[in-house]
């Protein structure tokens, strides 16, 4: 009895086991077929068959059949030989991530050694393994395409736009599995996805639309599964530069080529430009996009050993409209992607990862007139990949692999009514409790109201107020200036704010006497619109999950 429950317990953990093992896409695929003499049509046992300028082959069996397995995506070229017989190379075999692709031999026989016969793969239009709606997309594809990022990439497919997020066959952003080096990234909080990988470090990108596999796990819109690149037997280095920045050309010129608009109510406010379809002279976006990548074996004499490839790329703009009074000011962001590979004879090892940053403000046109008020966010993310793939026969093999994912997400407002170049809600002495600027606590007499600092208990030091309050309280968030609302009736002293003052909203008045309505006020007042005024995540994701596969 005690014999059949521990029997039962071991197979629980192995059902258990194999479950979570296929929940990941695969990020090799493999190279099969069948080697037969041309003559005849008999099957050829013991032929070699191997992919050159790599250590992976494999010998066909009694029938004639082989099969290489824990192929890394790319194109390459597969010789078959045997004594007595005219070796064959075929040129432009293409391996896909999770396919099966088919080449078969067709040997001469011959009494003395010739050179050897060449001929060039085709990709079939149909491919027979694939019964899911995938689309296919090779790093190589890329080079000449007006694209930046990897969602870039996947948007170019039928059924898939990228407005928020990415949506697949019309579904939420939040049910699209992103998968990179076969581990999931996912920010558990929010289910959003998100990868900081250069294009430049694209391999492969496949786009599920439909008919998943089982290992796609619990997708519910698309799955994309992105295999990074891998160092080669030479080194390479890339760098490519883009830039949607032709200030040199002139206004004019600038105009033609960019018909942004920026904010025209903005620019007719402050007499810049009345005309709202004027596009020259406007705010421009000016994106300038910089990547560099740098690959190739470890060692400079172990050509087939260790291999390493490491890119990044530098992304910055003055956004789509003005965020800022700065004229220096860029939305950031920064990609550092890496990946190493340690391969040996029947199993290889590997690591990859990247980091991610990025610093950018959230347009919005209620605060076109106190751009350094709006919100600043930052976002971090950091993914740890590393795993191995060990052939345990020439149709068998195992993966395993474990992923760490971290994302510290920020979301804030840098308030600086006095120009000091310091936050007027910073905890200067990081105490936890927020120490404000002490114009804030002053009366429309230029008095300091003292009633209200000791009623609180605060603490002036100098130019700021200690208040015993954190960030997150409503006491701290409702001194936070905001943008002005409410019904006309209201008195005008309650509707005046960074020098304007109106009984309607915001309004210009054009040189041909037309008024145009821009907006809201902005007032510290207790008649406005509530913001967020703070917002911090982080989230931490550990993953293990392994995989058997075997050729039948």
């Amino acid at each position: 009895m005690k014999r059949n429950k521990w029997w039962g317990g071991l197979w629980l953990v192995i059902a258990i086991l194999a479950g979570v093992g296929m929940i990941y896409a695969g990020t090799t695929g493999k190279i099969a077929g069948r080697v037969i003499d041309a003559q005849t049509g008999d099957p050829l046992p013991g032929a070699n068959i191997v992919i050159e300028g790599t250590h992976m082959g494999t010998a066909s069996d009694v029938d004639g059949y082989y099969v290489i397995l824990n192929v890394p995506p790319g194109t390459y070229t597969l010789k078959a030989s045997m004594l007595g017989y005219q070796p064959m190379v075929v040129k432009n075999v293409v391996v896909d991530a999770d396919r099966t692709t088919e080449i078969n031999f067709s040997l001469k026989q011959t009494a003395i050694v010739t050179e050897e016969v060449v001929v060039t793969a085709k990709e079939p239009t149909i491919k027979k393994d694939l019964t899911a709606s995938v689309t296919i997309v090779k790093g190589e594809e890329l080079e000449n395409l007006p694209i930046n990022t990897v969602a870039d990439v996947v948007t170019q497919q039928a059924g898939v736009i990228n407005r928020g997020g990415l949506h697949i066959r019309g579904g939420r952003p939040d049910e699209v599995v992103y998968v990179v080096d076969g581990v999931e990234v996912r920010d558990p909080y929010n289910n959003a996805t998100m990868a900081g990988i250069p294009l430049v470090a694209m391999e492969e990108a496949s786009t599920f639309k439909g008919g998943f596999d089982v290992d796609q796990g619990t997708v519910a819109s698309g799955a994309i599964n992105v295999v990074t690149r891998e160092g080669r037997d030479k080194y390479e280095f890339t760098t490519r530069m883009t830039t949607s920045d032709l200030s040199l050309l002139g206004d004019k010129l600038f105009a033609f080529f960019d018909a942004n608009l920026g904010d025209p109510y903005l620019d007719a406010l402050e007499g810049k430009n009345f005309d709202l379809s004027d596009p020259v002279g406007r705010h421009k976006q000016k994106q300038r996009i910089t990547e560099i990548s740098l690959g190739g074996p470890l060692l400079p004499s172990w050509r087939k050993g260790a291999k390493f490839f490491v890119s990044s790329e530098f992304n910055n703009d003055a956004g789509r409209f003005p965020v800022s009074n700065d004229p220096h000011w860029r939305n950031w962001t920064e990609n550092y992607q890496w990946k190493l590979t340690l391969p040996f004879s029947s199993i290889k090892f590997f690591t990859s990862g990247f980091w991610r940053y990025s610093k950018t403000r959230d347009y919005d046109p209620n605060w076109r007139l106190a751009l350094d008020h709006l919100n600043i966010t930052t976002d971090k993310h950091i993914q740890l990949t590393g795993g191995m793939d060990h052939i345990i026969s020439p149709k068998t093999y195992w993966s395993l692999r474990f992923g760490y994912y971290k994302r510290d997400n920020r979301f804030y407002n840098f308030e600086d009514v006095d120009n000091d170049g310091v936050d007027d809600f910073d905890d200067r002495d990081l105490d936890g409790f927020v120490e404000i600027d002490i114009d804030y606590f002053i009366d429309s007499l230029g008095n300091l109201m003292t009633h209200l600092l000791d009623s609180i208990g605060a603490e002036i030091h100098g130019g700021y107020v200690e208040v015993p309050y954190y960030w997150w309280e409503s006491f701290v968030t409702s001194m936070h200036p905001r943008v002005g609302g409410g019904p006309k009736w209201w008195p005008v002293s309650k509707r005046q704010g960074w020098g304007q003052s109106s009984q309607v909203d915001t309004f210009v008045v054009t040189p041909d006497g037309d008024t145009i309505d821009i907006g809201n006020l902005y007032l510290l007042d207790d008649h406005t619109w509530d913001r967020n005024v703070f917002y911090v995540r982080q989230v931490k994701t550990f993953s293990l999950k392994w995989r058997l596969q075997s050729q039948v």
